[in-house]
């Protein structure tokens, strides 16, 4: 990690020296082509040939420190430094040179150094931008001296002295600002380091997000594929009854689960249930509550519906008492042509006589039949019995709330009234044939809304 962080480090100092450097050529280009335009204007004496050559001996030298900058593989602190000391030594010798040449105008460069230190602040200290500076003050001073006093140059040096102290006041401030931009850089820099942690943890937390939830949905998928492995793929054939059912998870594991009770061709019964909530936990329910009334029902000892029943409850609220959910269903048990029924919590029977074509409830008028929920301390629950016969042609019709709640685009249910209607208008045909119409006349309410819940949806046609 140390390694890499000096060569991320060694990587910005080269970036640095480099746009340095060329921020220095631009400056250099520009003090040069002031120069002769100055000489073409006559207002130096400095011939174009001393001009031109010390223009190429600074372009040549930045040319060389951009040029050291992009070879040299890496940077420390003390490599840093000699490279910033070589350059600030060419820089006040090439300053010394241009303040000769400029004679007539010398104080002129007072303004370049001034304009150089400016376009050099985002990238040096404030103790560097001091150095050139005060470097650039002095030079000036000690090359304006020798150039008036030894080279016979016009002017009068306390005059220059002033002029070169009056620059000293803003380019001290230029250091000050240089201190307030390293300052604000660096709190830049601690923000960016803030973000990119942060944005490293998110994208290291919707990884784990993202493994973590396609893992569930494997483990959705298999508990589906299991569950599903459990429940009838297509109705059984029985004597006397033409059987049609639909199954419809809202997810991968079903809280719904029906089950038909048959031995050898004859049919005894069948069971619809609604475990409460939804996925895996309702699934797991439904898988311990399936096998356990499957073998209560085929269970020889137990004589009445009611009986069943009752010993489902209590084994129910055993296994599942701890687990926040319940269930609710129906259970119907057939003697000849006699129908028991025994609705627990759960949506009534609906019947289609073969003779009226009249559908109604199969508790129509027999008062409050219903008991409390399995699975929970709702109170003993008690179970009432309603028996009715079954005709020739008759219809049952049996569904789980996802058919009832389903609710169109504008938030409207199914209802029991709708699901009635269909159930009245279907073809005098097969199970399947009548399922398949009211089947379709609820995906047509619905039109397309996303299914919020599991359905099953069970038609059972006596045929003799």
């Amino acid at each position: 990690m140390k390694m890499i962080l000096s060569l991320e480090n060694g990587e910005k100092v080269r970036r640095k020296l480099i746009r340095m450097g060329l921020n220095s050529l631009m400056g250099y280009v520009i003090v040069e082509v002031f120069a002769l335009v100055a000489r073409a204007l006559n207002l130096i004496s400095t011939g174009y040939d001393a001009i031109v050559i010390l223009s190429l001996i600074v372009d040549a030298g930045v040319l060389v420190f951009i040029t050291l900058a992009r070879l040299k593989k890496t940077f420390t602190n003390r490599s840093e430094l000699i490279f910033f000391a070589c350059q600030l030594c060419f820089y006040l010798l090439m300053f010394s040179f241009a303040v000769f040449l400029a004679n007539e105008i010398r104080f002129i460069m007072l303004v370049c150094a001034f304009i150089a230190v400016t376009i050099e602040l985002p990238f040096i200290t404030p103790f560097q931008t001091f150095l050139i500076s005060f470097g650039s003050i002095l030079s000036y001073n000690i090359v304006t001296y020798f150039a008036i006093h030894n080279s016979g140059q016009n002017g009068i040096y306390s005059r220059e002295l002033f002029i070169s102290l009056s620059f000293l006041a803003p380019m001290t401030f230029i250091s000050y600002v240089a201190k307030q931009i390293i300052n604000q850089r660096k709190e830049i820099e601690t923000d960016k380091n803030t973000l990119e942690l942060m944005n490293d943890t998110l994208n290291t937390m919707n990884i784990e997000m993202k493994t973590a939830r396609d893992r569930t949905e494997t483990e959705m998928e298999l508990a589906g594929a299991v569950q599903s492995s459990l429940f009838y793929k297509e109705p059984p054939k029985t004597t006397g009854w033409d059987i049609a059912f639909s199954f419809r998870p809202a997810y991968a594991v079903s809280g719904d689960f029906f089950d038909f009770y048959y031995s050898d061709s004859e049919l005894k019964g069948f069971s619809l249930f609604d475990v409460s909530g939804h996925g895996v936990a309702a699934g797991l329910i439904t898988m311990i509550a399936r096998p356990i009334l499957y073998r209560i029902f085929n269970d020889p000892t137990e004589k009445s519906l009611r009986g069943i029943v009752n010993r489902a409850s209590e084994i129910f609220y055993r296994e599942i008492e701890n687990v926040d959910s319940f269930i609710t269903g129906i259970v119907i048990r057939f003697r000849d042509s006699v129908a028991e029924y025994v609705n627990i919590a759960h949506h009534d029977l609906l019947i289609k006589k073969s003779m009226t074509g009249e559908v109604k409830a199969a508790a129509h008028g027999k008062g409050d039949f219903r008991s409390t929920p399995l699975g929970r301390n709702f109170g003993k629950p008690v179970f009432k019995t309603i028996r009715f016969p079954v005709c020739k042609g008759d219809v049952l019709c049996l569904v789980t709330d996802g058919i009832l709640e389903g609710r169109n685009i504008d938030r409207d249910r199914f209802s029991i009234e709708r699901l009635s209607d269909s159930l009245r208008t279907a073809p005098d045909e097969t199970a399947q044939e009548i399922l398949d119409h009211v089947q379709g006349e609820f995906f047509t309410f619905i039109d397309g809304a996303v299914l919020g819940d599991d359905y099953v949806l069970i038609i059972a046609k006596k045929t003799v």
